[in-house]
Formats: structure tokens, C-alpha cells, sequence
């Protein structure tokens, strides 16, 4: 004969029933959870990262040319060094040409190239979508106008104190104007861009605020408005400084 289960133990009973119950409840639940996206969730999570890049790319791409600039300035303290250091050599003169400065007085190739451009120099101080005054032009295949180092395989920097033929000042001034013969001090009856620079310095008043070197490459495309800048070397006192692609309205 079965004896009668006690209130304890049917409490018991009860108690290990409801938990096998919760058990399988949690393990069915367990069982369909789908960790998977769905093709919404998806889609959100793809427009984020859309919007996310989209803020940050601009700002990358301006530290990027930032650090460019950065590394251009160090060129230009570099090239005002080294004419620094060939005008105590040779009576105060300027070099002839930027490449003349290597390899006695620049040790680098690499300083005659700005990261900014994209030609690596094959253009010379001045694009394509900016093509005034490519006589200055100083590299492996320019025009050789007499003392280029033809060894440097490409120049990003302008030159402003070139033995090259000025060709603004000769298309503003012809032989016999007081100007021309002002800044004609060998005689030759041509004015190179350095007798053209040495005229504007005491004719002009610019005195030592003309630039020696200039670095277009930080400017915008197609075509150099007043917003842009450019980096200088100051005749002055060899110092780096910006300026608009007119450096003469920066004074």
C-alpha cells in the first residue's frame, strides 16, 4: 500500500517540474535566437559608415596635404641654406640656377621635389594649368639656358633670380625705356629674371620682401585665384613665409 506523499515533498515535485519547464523554455528561445543582420540592419549599419567616412575623408585629406606643406617648408629651409652659403662662397651672387646647388651645397635630390607634386618635378616650378614663365624651367629635360646641373632629374620650385630671359619684364619694357636700362646692368640687351628681381628690389621698393623661391604646387586647379597660397623664400632674410600667388598684394 503507497503512502501519501507529504506537502513537502509534493512542494518539491511542483518545484523541480516548473524548473524543467524553464529549462526547456530558455533552451527553445536559445535555439531560435538568429545572431545573423537583417538586410535592414544592414543597410543602416552600411549608410553609418557611409556618413562616417564622408566627414572623415576631408579631414584626412587636409592632414595629408598639411604634412606636405610641412615637409615643403623643410625643402625651402634647405634651399635658403644652401644660396645662403653659395652667396659667402662667390661675392654675394646668386646661383645661377637651383640646380646648380647640387650636389656642393644641397646633398639631395629629394629636396627639389615637393610631395604635393604629383609630376615629381617632371613639369618644373609652374603646371600645365599654369604655364607662365617656363624658361625657368631647371631640370634633366628643360631647356638648358647655361649653368643648369642637368644631373637633377626634376625641380618643383620657381626660381625668381634665374639667369634665364625675363619674359614678363621684356614683354613690359623695351630697349631704350628708362626701366629696361635700369635693369640692364651688364649691357646685353637682355633682362634675365635676376637683373629683373634686383630692379624691382630698388626700383620698385619692394627692397628685400621679393621672393628668391616660390612653391605653387599647395595651390587649387585649374587656375591660381587669390585664396590660394603659395610658399616663399623672402630675399629679406632668407626666412619661409605664405603668400598669394601675387606675392607683390601681400604687402
Amino acid at each position: 500500500m503507497s503512502r501519501r506523499m507529504t506537502r513537502t515533498e509534493k512542494a518539491s515535485m511542483q518545484m523541480q517540474t516548473l524548473q524543467g519547464r524553464m529549462r526547456r523554455m530558455y533552451a527553445a528561445r536559445a535555439y531560435k535566437f538568429d545572431p545573423a543582420f537583417t538586410l535592414m540592419e544592414l543597410l543602416i549599419v552600411i549608410a553609418i559608415i557611409s556618413l562616417l567616412a564622408a566627414m572623415l575623408l576631408p579631414a584626412l585629406g587636409n592632414a595629408r596635404e598639411r604634412a606636405r606643406q610641412a615637409n615643403c617648408t623643410g625643402n625651402l629651409r634647405q634651399f635658403s641654406q644652401a644660396i645662403q652659403m653659395y652667396m659667402d662662397d662667390w661675392d654675394r651672387q646668386y646661383p645661377p640656377w637651383l640646380s646648380t646647388l647640387y650636389p656642393s651645397y644641397l646633398s639631395s635630390e629629394k629636396t627639389y621635389i615637393c610631395l604635393s607634386d604629383p609630376t615629381g618635378g617632371a613639369e618644373g616650378g609652374r603646371a600645365d594649368w599654369c604655364e607662365e614663365f617656363n624658361e625657368t624651367d631647371d631640370f634633366i629635360d628643360a631647356d638648358l639656358h647655361g649653368g643648369n646641373n642637368g644631373t637633377v632629374p626634376g625641380n618643383s620650385y620657381f626660381y625668381e633670380f634665374a639667369i634665364a630671359a625675363c619674359s614678363w619684364f621684356e614683354s613690359s619694357y623695351n630697349p631704350g625705356d628708362q626701366e629696361f636700362e635700369e635693369a640692364d646692368t651688364n649691357g646685353d640687351d637682355t633682362i634675365t629674371w635676376c637683373e629683373a628681381k634686383a630692379w624691382q628690389m630698388e626700383y620698385q621698393g619692394y627692397h628685400g620682401r621679393v621672393p628668391i623661391v616660390r612653391c605653387f604646387w599647395h595651390a587649387g586647379e585649374p587656375a591660381l585665384d587669390d585664396s590660394d597660397r603659395v610658399l616663399n623664400i623672402a630675399s629679406e632674410d632668407f626666412d619661409v613665409y605664405s603668400s598669394g600667388p601675387a606675392w607683390e598684394d601681400s604687402y
